[in-house]
């Protein structure tokens, strides 16, 4: 798996390249996280659009991240994936726990959008289960 990051309009794009499973290197997107949260970053994209697999271990590692984020005071969104990542995800319930929109572009927008609050993060799911 691949994580490239960058910054746009002040929130960090955390892009995932590859199957999201048990591996020998653990919590890659956490490393990265916390390496962003130690300089300070606080809204964090993770776009999902490359991820080419997820099993368990993959949706645990995007509780963990969320654990981690809210604990040092960051937000994270979750956007851009297919429909097998998003079926996976609606399992999962992870529209509960973070918002997920279906565009990174939306995603980032939200951030700045005083009222990220009210925004139904099951929305970007919906569309999946019905297809």
């Amino acid at each position: 798996m691949e994580i490239k990051s960058r910054k746009e309009k002040g929130v960090v794009i955390l892009s995932v390249d590859g199957a999201m499973v048990l591996q020998e290197e653990q919590f890659p997107v956490m490393k990265r996280l916390v390496q962003q949260l130690k300089e300070g970053e606080k809204m964090f994209v993770i776009d999902l659009g490359k991820v080419t697999k997820m099993d368990s271990a993959g949706v645990g590692e995007l509780v963990a991240v969320n654990v981690r984020a809210k604990q040092d005071g960051a937000k994270v969104h979750l956007a851009n994936f297919d429909e097998h990542v998003g079926k996976i995800l609606q399992m999962a319930l992870i529209h509960k726990l973070m918002p997920v929109f279906d565009t990174q572009k939306e995603a980032v927008a939200a951030f700045r959008d005083a009222a990220v609050d009210d925004v139904d993060p099951a929305e970007a799911l919906e569309e999946v289960g019905t297809e």
